[in-house]
């Protein structure tokens, strides 16, 4: 399974999990930083036991400005 994560970092997380074979989003929802965190270390132990591979996008805010 491949999966693309996106995060929306701010005073709340966006957190955007993609099954890229599915085309279809696992999960799309607001956290706070740490529970983001608890999140992408769900999917990397995932990754670590050869479940998914996994791809992680960070927004740069300071190309928003």
């Amino acid at each position: 399974m491949n999966i693309l994560i996106g995060l929306d970092a701010g005073i709340n997380t966006g957190f955007a999990v993609l099954d890229v074979k599915q085309r279809a989003f696992k999960e799309l929802q607001t956290y706070s930083f740490w529970e983001a965190i608890y999140r992408l270390q769900f999917y990397y132990n995932e990754v670590k036991a050869g479940k998914i591979e996994l791809k992680v996008y960070v927004e740069d805010v300071v190309a928003n400005k």
